[in-house]
Formats: C-alpha cells, structure tokens, sequence
C-alpha cells in the first residue's frame, strides 16, 4: 500500500481530529481540576475518557496556555490560568465552559472569528475558509479547523444559527483572572505581538499578560498580511478614483474570489447581485445607443 505523503506543519496550533469535541472539553475541565502534575493515565482517572485520546488533546491545550510540562517524563502541571478555571467547573459544566471560553477569546482563531461575527452572522463554511487562510493550510487540515469551530461553540463562543450560519457570543461570564498561556489574554484582549492580522481586524487595548508562564515552545510564525478584501470579509473593493479620468475597466479590474463569495452573507450577496445586474443593464443601455459619427 502506497503511504500518504506527510502533512507539512501548520502554522497555527489545531486541535486533533481523532477525539470528539466533547471529549476535548472534558479533558479540558480535568486539566482544570488536576491539583499538581498529571499524566495522561491520571487525567483518565479523574475524567473518565482513555489516556490514549486524551493525550491527542493535550498539545493543543498546552498551545492555548493551560497546561506546561513538568520535569518528569510524560506529565504535565496545570498553569495559573487553568487553576483559576477550576472553581467555575466545581460549580457545574455550564460554567465551567463558560469561564473557558472567556478565556480563549484571545486565541488567534476565536480573535479573527470574533472580528467577522461582529459584522453579523456568517456562513460556517465562510469561518472555516478564514481560519484555514490564517493557518496557512488547506484542505488536508480542514477537519483540524472544522473541530476548531465545535470547540467555539462547545465552549459558549460561537451560537449556531438557521441556514447553517454562526453568530458570536458576548455573554460569556468573565474568569477571575487573566489568561497565562503563551498565546492568551484577558476577556477583552490586546492583540499579542505575532497576531499582526488579526491586529489589523480587531484593534483592541490591552497588553498581553505580564505575569504569564513561559512556554517552552517556540513562537508562532507571523500570520501573512490579508488582502483588502480579504480583511473586511465582502467582495474586492476597487481602490478610490485617483481622477475623473479613471475608466470603469480600471475600476472593476480587480478580481472576486470564490473564497470571498464564501464568507458573504445572504443579505451581501443579494446586494452584490443587484449592483452587478444595474450594470449589465447599463452597459446594454450604452451598447445599443447609435454612433454619433455619421456613416455616409
């Protein structure tokens, strides 16, 4: 049997594929409740799932500033943001993931999916198209980034919507302290300094965490610098007319990606439609005027 090519590296951190989302935010909340170093063998005495899928979760979790390796081979230590979660999931799972959720609003997935959503719901397939653009991977990860969004929605980000459309949350209860991790923040986080994109989507104030953890991984690549239509969300947007001269070739010259298209909402592409038949109709109105020079 021919052997798959090997995937190369994102360059995000992405969730494992192979452990449903459920089982995911269990292994979170365990994390949440270890009181010192664990294993994975142990986390699976605490919470019930096998340590084999519960290990698959544990790099991501440790990327999003929960978890820290300790001297031993094999264990891992709870960081100061994941002890100050757990008071939330002694009270009961709703609000244990609430208090999760608040605090991976800093992540650099739920940053850029917050900075769509703001604009109004959007198509789910739009959000993993986005994600997937700033994890600099394709389609071979797309059940990476699919697992990604029912994480956000597991944890009382993202609220699903008719016509397999997703809203984002603003209720999510706020945490007791700020976030530690490598890549977090607080509720309403300052963008940290390799998110430069998602920077340019959402300014916000704040600064990352003094107090945080060191991480022994190395540091995300800079997310690429997204094109202008891109960045809002819609359609290309022709640059403004530098004279009264510019023809409308010029201006429509620039082009409309499926990717794009995409992450329209209904409403976006009902209107993109209504400008693009007004001007079919007017170029045939232009077409079908005499020529003004004569003929004879």
């Amino acid at each position: 049997m021919k052997r798959q090519p090997a995937r190369r590296p994102s360059a995000r951190p992405l969730p494992t594929r192979r452990a449903r989302s459920d089982e995911q935010v269990t292994s979170l909340r365990g994390i949440c409740l270890a009181e010192g170093p664990f294993t994975a063998e142990s986390l699976e005495a605490l919470v019930g799932i096998r340590a084999d899928r519960l290990r698959l979760t544990l790099s991501f979790w440790r990327s999003c500033g929960f978890i820290q390796r300790a001297p031993e081979r094999a264990t891992y230590r709870p960081t100061k943001t994941a002890r100050s979660l757990a008071a939330s999931w002694r009270r009961d799972d709703v609000h244990g993931r609430q208090a999760a959720g608040n605090a991976l609003k800093g992540q650099w997935f739920a940053r850029s999916v917050r900075a769509r959503l703001l604009q109004g719901p959007a198509l789910r397939t739009g959000l993993v198209t986005r994600l997937m653009r700033l994890a600099q991977v394709g389609d071979e990860y797309r059940l990476e980034v699919e697992m990604l969004i029912d994480l956000m929605v597991e944890l009382g980000l993202l609220m699903p919507q008719p016509g397999s459309k997703l809203s984002w949350c603003e209720d999510t209860a706020p945490t007791s302290e700020r976030a530690d991790g490598p890549h977090s923040n607080s509720a309403e986080p300052g963008p940290a300094p390799q998110d430069k994109a998602a920077e340019d989507e959402e300014p916000t104030a704040g600064s990352p965490d003094p107090g945080q953890e060191p991480s022994s991984e190395a540091p995300e690549p800079p997310e690429p610098e997204e094109p202008a239509s891109r960045a809002t969300g819609g359609a290309a947007v022709p640059p403004p007319r530098a004279a009264v001269g510019d023809s409308l070739l010029e201006l429509l010259s620039s082009p409309v990606q499926l990717a794009d298209l995409a992450s329209l909402s209904t409403d976006e592409l009902l209107s993109l439609h209504g400008h693009i038949t007004a001007l079919a109709a007017t170029a045939v109105k232009l077409r079908s005027r005499p020529s003004p020079d004569p003929t004879d």
